[in-house]
Parts: C-alpha cells; structure tokens; sequence
C-alpha cells in the first residue's frame, strides 16, 4: 500500500488545519499606508520580530472616505515572500505574486495573484470592498485549490496599519489568530500572524512584500482568465460518493500518482473525513456544513466519511485529476474501525 511520503503526509489535527488558515490569510494584502524601514530588492530582507506582541483587532470603524484613502495605497503589482510554519517547527518558504486594481463606482478592489509553497501552486482571485454598516472591509477570496474565506479588513487611518479577522469559515473552538500588515508610501511592506490554541502560540507566518509597478491591465485579464478555466475544470470533475456498507468493502488506498481534491460539505451537518490505509482509518479533519476544504493525496486512495458519532457515510476513490468531492445524502450504515 502506498503510503503519504513525510513531506506531504499531514495528520489534519487542529494545527494543521491552522496552516492552511494561514497560508490563506497571507495572500490577502489589500489596504495600508505606514512608513516602515525601507526594505530591499530582495524582500526577504525584511525582518519580521516574532517576539513583539500582536495586537487583538481593533474596535474601530472607518468612514467611507478613509476607505477611500486606504483602498489607493494598496492599488498595483506585487511580489512577495514569507515562511510559515509550527512554532518551534520547521518552517516553509512561501511566494506571492499579485496585481490590484480598482473596482468601478464602488468604493472596492478586484485581487488575482499566483501563490506557492514547497507543496501547492495555486491561482486566486479576491474582492475587497467597503462595507458602510460594519465600517471595515470585507475580503472574500477563493483559488484554484477550491479555498475560499471570508474576512475583514481595518486599516488604521492614521498608522496605516492593517489587522485582518478571519470570519468565515469558523475557527477551531480555542483558536485565536493575530494578523498585521504594515506598508510604506513606496509599496514596500511587510507583516506578520501568530495563531494560538488555548493561548498557547502554536503556528506563526512572516512576510515581505514589494510594489514593482502598477497595474497591467493585459497580465491582470490573463491571470483572471486563466484562473476561471481551471475553477471551470475543477467544478466539472466530480469524484463519485460511493454508500458505505462494510468495513470489508471499503477499498484500501493504493497508488503513487500525486494530485488533489477538494471536500465540500453539501449536508446540513458537521461531518469528518478519515485516510483510509493500513489496519486502521486515520483522522484527518472535521468539516461543518457548507465548508469547502483542499486535500492533497494520491489517485487510487480512499477517503471515508463519517459523520461527528463516527458513523460512516460513504466514501470517494481519488481519481487521476484534480476534482470536487462532494458529500451529500446516502445511505447509512456501521461505524468505521
């Protein structure tokens, strides 16, 4: 039986599921405007102190002409680079690459970018607009590994400071993530996220960024493009979910050719998903209802079902492409062993 190799095997517990939080929160990099220390060619040049404490988000507001005034100071081409990873742990080199533009008539910007990891390579697309009632910016954002969050955006008026909340999907019971982000009149900038379980820091990320020009229109389109065709090509590749009813004829994982998968939860319940290999089933996450979560595997693995109670729902069979795999209503049976 093909096992995971040790680069990529995760076992989804609450900090790794915490990863991905992070790596998703670090493309967002909308609005700012402090001065800070003028960072070189090379962003990683810029050092990030992990030991100064990071501040909860503020309860504050801004009016629709602050918006204004911070949604321009984040228009253009940029690039970055960063490490994320367990406190204590090893850390994982992170690039980003993103164009922002503004969104007609609307006090809003229109986000695509490349983002990459020693694990993923993946396209995304977000908007961030001014919402009047809240007083902050809302940041929604999706990529082409079927990722999508919603979160809010306060950029401080007269630090030019950025703190980010994450606000949907939920956070773990216990969890707590601190973001900030500060940017220079030139572009430059650099920010930082310490996310912690029961108070303990458990999982950290820091980066660097530059401005190197503004917008292209052209690239900007193409990017776009190139992102809906492979959102287009994802949707349309549905594994099938497969009704469980014995331990003996759930199929054992086997295969060696790398791809990945995205659940979507389509009931109205919380469910879990286990690896399916060896004697045992192993654990990897929990999904709540309507979540979508990426997963990175292997073609001929097996994914089980269950839902909270550990009672099995049904199972997918990864196939050779990158495709939904979708959980919806089937018949119920046994618990999973």
């Amino acid at each position: 039986q093909k096992q995971f190799p040790s680069n990529l095997k995760m076992k989804m517990t609450r900090l790794n599921y915490l990863g991905a939080v992070v790596s998703l929160l670090i493309l967002i990099n909308g609005v700012s405007g402090q001065e800070v220390p003028e960072i070189s060619a090379d962003p990683v040049t810029a050092p990030v102190n992990q030991d100064e404490e990071i501040p909860d988000f503020p309860d504050k507001q801004l009016t629709p002409q602050q918006a204004r005034e911070s949604l321009t100071r984040g228009l253009g081409k940029f690039q970055g680079i960063g490490t994320m990873g367990p406190v204590g742990g090893e850390q994982t080199v992170t690039r980003d690459s993103w164009q922002a533009r503004l969104v007609a008539g609307e006090i809003a910007a229109e986000i695509v970018g490349r983002f990459e990891d020693k694990n993923q390579k993946n396209l995304y697309r977000a908007k961030i607009h001014y919402d009047e009632q809240l007083g902050l910016f809302v940041m929604q954002y999706a990529a082409t590994d079927g990722s999508e969050r919603t979160t809010h955006v306060y950029s401080d008026p007269i630090t030019g400071r950025d703190y980010h909340r994450a606000v949907a999907p939920s956070m773990p019971p216990g969890v707590s993530v601190r973001y900030i982000r500060d940017q220079g009149k030139d572009g430059h900038g650099k920010g930082r996220m310490q996310v912690t379980e029961d108070g303990k820091p458990v999982f950290r990320a820091e980066f660097a960024f530059q401005k190197i020009g503004p917008v292209d229109d052209e690239e900007f389109e193409k990017t776009l493009a190139e992102y809906e065709q492979s959102i287009k090509v994802l949707k349309s590749n549905k594994l099938a979910f497969v009704p469980y009813t014995t331990r003996e004829a759930l199929p054992r994982s086997r295969g060696n050719k790398e791809v990945s998968i995205v659940f979507q939860n389509d009931l109205k319940k919380a469910v879990k998903y286990w690896y399916v290999g060896g004697e045992e089933n192993e654990l990897y996450g929990e999904m709540q209802s309507g979540e979508r979560r990426p997963q990175q595997t292997f073609a001929g693995h097996a994914w089980l079902i269950t839902d909270k109670d550990d009672k099995p729902l049904g199972y997918f069979i990864v196939g050779g492409v990158k495709a939904m795999a979708r959980i919806g209503p089937v018949k119920q049976a046994g618990n999973p062993d």
